[in-house]
């Protein structure tokens, strides 16, 4: 996914994450490109406290339960994290 950021997302463009769940994905896109918004969101408010907790670290990423639609979002990119 790293890789696909760097090649198609330029700076100030949106990446949006559905089904974030820990927030990995979008934690390290935000990580290695501070140049663009990170939105990541679940419809599960268990696995978005864990998101929560993991974004402490110094990178800023936009959280949010799914109660919207996503595409309302528009985004760049989307990335989607398979369930565990």
């Amino acid at each position: 996914v790293i890789g696909l950021l760097e090649k198609y997302v330029k700076g100030g463009e949106r990446v949006l994450d559905v089904g974030c769940g820990s927030g990995a994905i979008a934690l390290l896109a935000a990580s290695r490109r501070p140049d663009i918004r990170v939105t990541a969101v679940d419809k599960s408010p268990e696995a978005l406290r864990v998101a929560e907790l993991n974004a402490r670290k110094p990178v800023s990423v936009e959280l949010g339960l799914q109660t919207i639609h996503p595409a309302s979002i528009r985004p760049a990119f989307g990335t989607r994290s398979p369930p565990f």
